[in-house]
This record gives C-alpha cells, structure tokens and sequence, in this order.
C-alpha cells in the first residue's frame, strides 16, 4: 500500500452485532470528509485474531470514534484479571497514547429492541437456570457497560444519538472540529499538488489503444493489433428507455440505443454473454478519456462517449485482481482496511498499481479523485471472481464505493449467469449488451476487409462478398456472428481455412488449433497439437481449483502442474519456459506479471472441457457430476456445454451416455427448483448441439420436462428463483412446449366494454390517477364476440412463416413492406428459443403473418385488445387493480433485461386465461395512431400504428391496460412482438365518431 504523508486516520470502534449499520454510516461520513476510517473487525471470542493487532491498528490511526448503544461486548482473556470489554480496550490504548477519542452514546429514551440490552441476556439466563459461572458474568458486563459509559463521559467529548440521521449529522460535525483543531495534520489536497498523472495516463492509453487479434496469418507475418477506433463495433442495449410524450401524453419509446448512451447513468452495470464486448467496451472508454485527458484527441470523450464538460480519470480495474488483493493483504502478515467490504481496498488496490508501476500517484490522489467526481470507475468482470462469497463481498463494496463517492461514475460488467440473487448491485441500472444486429455485423466486415486490405479497396470488397457469403450459409454461423469475438473468430478462421465450422466447440478448436500453429516452425516447440494438449491440463487446473475455478494462476504453479501431473516430461524450470514462450508463440496464453490467463475466459473453458473429454469414463463424470453443484453453478456452465460439444465429435453416444449420467443422479422426487435447473441444463445442452441435429431421447429426461411444466402455475412457480424459471421453460421450448400444440383461443364475451382512461375526474367511472392525456376520452364500445390467442406468436410459429417464404410472396405485404426485410431482427438467435414470443418484427411482418396464416387471423383493433386486458368490469392491469410486482409480469421491476417465454407469469393472466398482456413485449394493433380528438394526416409514408401492453423493461405506467403506445409501421424492435385474434366485426358505441 502506498504511503501518505497524511495523519488523517480514524479507528471506528463498537459493538458489532447492535450497531454494525451505525458504524457502517460513521465510516461514510468519514470518507466524505476526507479521513481514512478503520473499522473494528468482529473479533471473535475463539481468539483466532490476536488482540494485539487490533490495537496495533488502534495506535496506527490518529483519533478514535466509539459508538456505545446497551451491549458490553466481547472482553478478552488475554487481559488476565481485567473485565474491560474490547471495545473499551481500543479506548483505553487511544487514551494511553495521547489520542482524541470522540464518543457518541445511544440516549436513553431512544427506541431500541429490547433483546439488544445487556441486562437482557442476564434475565434470559436467570430464567433460563444458567450455571453461577455464567450468570456472574453477564451481571459483571452489566456492570461493566455503566462503568465504560461513565469513564467515557468523564472524557468530556461525548454525544448522544437516537438514529443513524442523528448519529451522522453528530459524527459530521465533531470530525469537521477535530479538523479544525488539528491543522497541523496536513491534507491530500497539499500531497495531490506535487503529483503528475501523465504517467499513468500514457500507460492507460497505450494498454487500450488496440484490440489484438491472435493467430491472424497475413503472407508471411501476422496481424496481431488492430487500433482499436478502426475494428470496434458500436455495441447496443436490449434496455429501453421509455418517455412520455409532454405535450400530449403519448408514448413515444426511444429502443435499442447504443451502449454508450447508457453511460449517462451514474451506477451501471453492463450485462453480456461471454464474448459480447464488455471488456472492450470499457477498454474504449478508457482509451476515449485518456486521449481527452492527454490532449491527444481534446474531443475524444465528447465525440465517442457523449461526455460534456470536466473528463473523468478512468480507474480500470479486473474485479478478480481486486478480489486476489484483498485476500492476500487479509494474510497473516498483511495490511489494509479491516473490513473486507471497505471502499478504501480500492484506493489501496490503485496506490499499489501505481507503486508497481512506477506512475507516481498516491492514495490520497485516488481518494480525492473519486471524492471529488473526478474519476470514472470501470469494474470489469464480476463473474470472473472466482467464489461465490467474494463476488457478494465486492458486490457489497461497489455499493458502498457509490455512497461515499456519489459523485462519480461507476460501470460494472458481468456474464448473467453471475449476476443473481446475492450478486446484484443495488441502485444500478442494468442494461444487457443486446447481440449484434445485421448492420453491426456488416460495418465490422467492412472494417476487417478494410484493415486486411488497406492498399486495395478492390480486394477489400471481394473479400467482404465471400465471407458474406460464408456467414450467410446456415442459421447457426450467423447466429454465432451476432457475439463480436465469435465474429471476429469467424473472420479469422475463415481467412485462414477459407471455411467455417458447423458448432461452438469446433469453432474454438479450429481457432485454437490456428493460433497454436501460428508459430509452429521454431525447431524447439512442441508440435501445435501437444500444445493444446498442454495447456488445456493448465485451464483444468484453473478451472478445477479447490477454491473455486480461478482465472489466473501463478507461473511456477501451472508448471508444477504439467510435472505433478505427469503431462511435462522435463523439469518444472523447462515447463515454465514453455509457458513463457508459449506467449509469444500462440497467444492462448497471457500474463500480467507472475501470473498468467488465458486470451479470452471461454479459451479457458473449451479447453477445459477438451481436458476433460480426453480422461477415462468415470474420471470424466468425477469432474462433472461431482460435486453435485459443480454441474449446475455459473462457473462450470460453459464449460459442461463445451464438453457435450467435444463429446459428440466422438460420437452421439458419448452424449447421450452423459444425458443418462445425469438423470440417473437426480431423484424422482427432487424439489421442482432442483428439477427446473437440470432441466435448463440439459436444455442448453440439445440447444447447443441443434446444428448437429442432435435430440435428447432419454425417458427420465422427457419425465422431468412434464414435471417442468409446473413453472406455468401460480401458485408452484412463486417458489423458484426466476432465472430458473427461465432455464426450465426455455429448456420445455427445445424439447416441444406441450401448451403450443393445445387449443390457443379464448372465447371473449359479447358486451359494451368502457375502453381508455383520464385522470380529470375522480368520481368518473373511467378514472385512473395514472392515466396520461392520450388515454382518453373514454368511450363505450360494442363488441361482437371474438377470439383472441392465450399467447403473443411464438418464434416457433412464426418459423414456419419464415420457412415457407412468407418473405417472398407480394400477397401478402401491405404496401410499404416487401422485400425490405429477409427475416425478423436478430432472427438466428431467436429460433434458437421457440417459445419465447417472436420481436423484432415491425408491423408490415405481423400484419404479413396474419394473412400468410389466414383462417381469419388478424391483428386487433385497440378496442378488442383493451376489452380482453380489462374486461367488461374495465381492470386496469389485466389481473386486476393491483399493482405490478415481479410475480405478475416481466417488466423493469423485474430486471430480466429481455424477453421470457410466453405464460411464465400466470399470476399477471386475465381471469380468462390469456397471458402476457402486460409486460415482456409491446403488441402491434391494427390501426393508425391518432391523437382521439385529432384528425389523422392524410397518407402518411410510414403511419404511427398503435402498440399495447408494455414491454420487458417497462415502468408502471406503460403496462395498464388503457396506455396507448406508438411506433412508426417499419419500426423494429427485440420489445415488439404482436398477438393474433380472429376477425369479428366491430360496430362503434354512442361515444365513438
């Protein structure tokens, strides 16, 4: 940790167990004021923490705070004869050293549980017959308590409190005092004068200035930079930002934005698929802002991440690096904040990098940066922490990073497989990066021909047509091109072999296999193949860590490794020269320091899994299935399906023997949770595996999906985390959801059905408080009886619209449509999810559908759609008047980010059974959009057209019932689907014109 030349540090003590928010809060304010807070750990009773340390830490800090509510505490039996508490023992060293101790006591008359009193416990174990022994002490911390209190107020500083608002505002102004009282004690603004950031600016801008391209053969040398402005691909959010028109109410919905424009947001957290940029996208940032900061490019920040004004420091860091800092400096031995949550790991974590790397800034400059605003923290890779009660503990400190630093911007990315439950910030938006889309795909090739050819455009152009061409092939091959390292993983495997694998987990052999032979003419190095035979007993190991799997692993470790392990014939020295070179030679490997990873997370895990295919049988199956947990967390999930993907090239058998492995470890009478997740597993698996035509036959299996389908019931469903539900849903869609082949209409009553809203007149029978101005005028409309589908259209069922050329036929377009679309947005990754509700359609193709199916299919006039959401008793959410929680609807309460199978929230259905209606995605109608009290413009090129329900990320307001939203006919959308009803004439009511 770098030193300061500041006397500004605080030892916070107190009881923990009644006043541990309290003293969080202390250490808040102290932060904000410029002090360096240590917080006094939970010293167990065991005296497994000596006590000496805690009071070396005491004596290394300038004053003490106390907190003293109605516990004693904990008294150490070093102390001999004394009963002095703990935390009156921290006391007594400040006041033996000279030290100011500011106490703050919880008044008397203050609202406190009755179980937090000392006397409390000595009256439980009085009535409970405790032991004299025992019972003489507690009456002595009884004692005791009075006594510390009394030392403390014979001290002359103290406070009473009765809240943590009190405590603060108390807090805020003694420390301020003590300040005032001590100028002597210097300042980080004075250490920060002498301090020059150009060093470290310099390094962060070249760290960030290319994307490196591995195993990229140009005649006879390679390609291994490109800069990073020339190749990087602009990456969207599947995040809608949803407004309201001022001037009339009307819902207008900004979709798909870039992902830049989420950084307006001062707490983000970016979530994406292995592979979809994230990494890069905080790596261009920081190259943005240093360019700004070194005045290489004054603008930089402006033009490319829209930030005005001040530019922000960027502080990158990988969050496993932070995570491997704390736990070393937690060491017998080491140093740092006592708390493993504490803000100041971070800024201790900075100081050290600066030191390492010579830069010259110190702690205090950090500190002042970030308390000042001044800074931009980009967090990258949670789910690369490699436990579980480390990512809950830097998930803790992030939040706590936000409070006391307010003012500064903080990004945070993470795979969603990680980000659940206890892994979840609070008070950040989540925006998912959304998957590439056709016109992303092709400004990248342009780019890569570009850079591949930079003295011929002509060849730049040929190359680009033959592989649009070989990405245009099958379904699969472009729905691997919509992640953009998969992409740029096809571009290099095509230049090189001039074709394209037809799965996932050949696609990473035939790069590895590339990248390993890129280098293979040094007489010196083992053959390509014997290298990735290599290094994949290197990411096993990693992978396989009794800690956890880990994403870095010590040189001289991964070499002891291949020796131990019999898989190195030479000496650990030879091995780690191998590793060295290996480096330089392929690239699959890199290293920061002493340490080494592997290029991309997913390198680690194909070849993992690669090692795991190459053992025996039952070895195999130890790996996997054991422990049981292992074969369902978030750190193996790439790695099983990468493994199914290797076993098949040996044969489907070897699958299906692996499909049987698994069932046969799990009861019959398994909790639905725990089936729901097998199910999801094993879903993923087949999904995986569909470009090989491969299906899941076993018997135990289908039994399990049956059983699944009790994620679609209330009252069953509640019980299971989300993401679960998902997983097994999605996992029924791969195998052939039994509800799509049932009956999928719903009889609606003939009736006069009140439809619209206003917020004028509260005794009016179409009042809602939360209607806007487009809502109305209400009006009473008479209906026929009709149909209408239980479920928005499935991506299955729109498939076979797809399949069946409903894009070529001119029958059934509206003028304005045809042939300006081949298949809906981000097409190949939906059909991987048939009973997910199609999107990415714009009204032309729903409208196309309708006809193309016939039968009297059609979309729904605003009216018939607000009778089957609120009934002839007019609800104003499709269940009822209650307002949306996230067991009723998927919307921005519920933070999935994106779409979900249909009928997953049948607590949100109409009482009729129809699903959906709020939430998940906005529904195209059938008529223009037309301000009620307006005249409609005559002929309009690409009229508004109305859309109902609400979508995924959708507040409140924009899933009632009575809210009419617009689009624009060839909008396109992943939060725009659309239902289907079958034709009945409409006559108008008394209110209509």
């Amino acid at each position: 940790m770098t030193e300061n030349v500041t006397p500004r540090s605080v030892f916070i003590s107190s009881t923990r167990a009644d006043l541990e928010a309290h003293r969080d809060a202390v250490a808040r304010i102290a932060l904000k004021l410029g002090f360096h807070p240590e917080v006094s750990e939970n010293w167990p009773a065991s005296n497994d923490v000596p006590l000496e340390k805690c009071l070396r830490v005491v004596s290394r800090c300038d004053l003490v705070v106390v907190l003293v509510a109605h516990r004693y505490g904990w008294v150490p039996a070093e102390q001999g004869e004394g009963n002095a508490s703990i935390t009156w023992t921290e006391c007594l060293r400040a006041a033996n050293e000279g030290k100011e101790i500011l106490a703050f006591i919880l008044s008397d008359d203050a609202v406190w549980p009755r179980n937090l009193y000392e006397d409390y416990d000595l009256a439980q174990a009085v009535l409970a017959g405790a032991g004299p022994e025992h019972i003489a002490q507690l009456r002595r911390n009884v004692e005791g308590l009075s006594a510390f209190k009394a030392w403390l107020q014979g001290r002359g500083i103290t406070a009473a409190f009765s809240t943590v608002e009190d405590l603060q505002v108390a807090v805020a102004s003694a420390l301020s005092a003590w300040r005032d009282r001590h100028p002597s004690a210097g300042s980080d603004e004075d250490d920060e004068a002498e301090v020059d950031p150009t060093r470290a600016l310099t390094s962060l801008w070249a760290g960030s200035r290319y994307i490196d391209i591995r195993g990229l053969q140009v005649g006879s040398g390679k390609a291994y930079h490109f800069p990073i402005e020339d190749l990087y691909i602009p990456l969207t959010s599947s995040e809608q930002q949803s407004t309201v028109n001022e001037s009339d109410g009307s819902g207008d919905v900004m979709r798909q934005g870039g992902l830049v424009a989420a950084l307006n947001t001062r707490r983000l957290v970016i979530i994406g698929d292995p592979g979809s940029g994230k990494t890069t996208f905080l790596r261009r940032i920081t190259h943005a802002l240093t360019e700004t900061l070194l005045d290489r490019d004054p603008q930089a920040a402006s033009k490319r991440l829209g930030i005005e004004g001040d530019t922000p420091f960027p502080l990158f860091v990988r969050l496993a690096e932070l995570g491997e800092f704390i736990e070393r400096a937690r060491r017998p031995g080491g140093d740092g904040p006592v708390q493993r949550d504490s803000p100041e790991w971070l800024i201790a974590f900075l100081g050290r990098a600066s030191e390492e790397n010579a830069w010259g800034l110190t702690d205090a400059y950090y500190r002042n940066r970030l308390t000042r605003g001044e800074a931009m923290v980009l967090l990258d890779g949670l789910d690369e922490v490699p436990s579980l009660s480390m990512r809950e503990r830097l998930t803790r400190l992030v939040e706590k990073l936000t409070e006391v630093f307010d003012r500064c911007r903080v990004v945070v990315t993470c795979r969603p497989k990680a980000y659940t439950e206890s892994v979840q910030l609070a008070n950040f938006a989540s925006v998912w990066v959304a998957p590439l889309d056709e016109a992303a795909i092709d400004v990248f090739l342009q780019h890569w021909c570009a850079a591949l050819f930079p003295e011929s455009a002509e060849q730049a152009r040929l190359h680009k047509v033959e592989l649009d061409r070989a990405l245009d092939v099958r379904s699969d091959i472009r729905r691997m091109a919509t992640n953009p390292v998969m992409l740029t993983a096809l571009a290099v495997v095509h230049w090189n072999e001039k074709r394209l694998p037809e799965q996932r987990a050949d696609l990473y052999r035939s790069i590895l296999i590339w990248l390993s032979r890129s280098r293979e003419m040094r007489p010196e190095r083992p053959s390509p193949e014997r290298c990735i035979d290599l290094l994949q007993e290197v990411a096993l190991a990693m992978q396989n860590d009794p800690q956890g799997r880990q994403t870095e692993i010590a040189r001289h470790q991964a070499a002891q490794t291949l020796v131990a392990e019999g898989f190195w014939d030479g000496t650990e020295t030879a091995a780690e020269r191998f590793l060295a070179d290996e480096e330089l030679d392929s690239g699959i490997i890199v290293s920061r320091g002493d340490k080494l990873r592997f290029w991309h997370l997913s390198f680690q895990e194909y070849l993992s899994a690669r090692a795991i295919a190459a053992r025996r049988d039952a070895d195999q199956y130890a790996l996997i299935l054991e422990p049981r947990e292992r074969l369902l967390s978030s750190e193996w999930r790439e790695t099983v399906l990468l493994y199914a993907g290797v076993l098949h090239a040996q044969g489907t058998a070897r699958v299906s023997a692996l499909v049987e492995a698994i069932m046969a470890r799990e009861p019959a009478d398994a909790p639905l949770r725990e089936q729901a997740r097998i199910a999801g597993l094993l879903g993923s698996i087949q999904r995986d595996l569909q470009p090989l035509a491969y299906k899941i036959r076993d018997r135990a299996y289908q039994a399990v999906l049956e059983r699944v389908q009790d994620v679609f019931v209330a009252d069953k469903a509640d019980v299971m985390p989300l993401d679960l539900r998902i997983e097994a849903a999605d996992a029924l869609g791969q195998a052939g959801d039994p509800r799509l082949l049932e009956d999928p209409w719903v009889h609606i009553a003939a009736g006069t059905y009140l439809v619209g809203a206003q917020a004028v007149d509260a005794a009016g029978e179409d009042y809602d408080s939360m209607a806007l101005p487009s809502d109305g005028p209400a009006r009473r409309v008479v209906l026929e009886a009709f149909e209408v589908s239980r479920f928005p259209v499935t991506v299955g069922e729109y498939e076979l619209f797809v399949r069946e050329n409903g894009y070529s036929e001119p029958r059934y377009w509206e003028k304005g449509g045809f042939k300006r679309w081949k298949r809906p947005a981000q097409w190949d990754n939906q059909v991987q999810h048939p009973n997910y509700p199609v999107a990415g359609v714009s009204w032309y193709e729903a409208q196309a559908y309708c006809l193309w199916h016939g039968r009297g299919v059609r979309l729904p006039c605003e009216s018939e759609w607000e009778a089957v959401a609120g009934g002839l008793e007019r609800r104003r959410f499709p269940w009822g008047t209650e307002l949306p929680d996230p067991t009723r609807l998927n919307a921005r309460n519920t933070l999935t980010g994106s779409v979900t199978p249909v009928g997953l929230f049948p607590a949100g259905n109409t009482p009729a059974g129809v699903a959906d209606l709020a939430g998940n995605l906005y529904e195209w109608c059938a008529e223009r959009y037309v301000p009620l009290a307006v005249e409609e413009a005559a002929d309009a090129e690409d009229p508004f057209r109305i859309v109902k329900g609400g979508a995924f990320d959708s507040p409140v307001l924009f899933v009632r019932t009575a809210f009419r939203g617009r689009y624009v006919a060839s909008y396109r959308s992943s939060a725009v689907g659309f239902r289907v009803f079958r034709s009945q004439d409409i006559r108008k009511g008394d209110g209509d014109e």
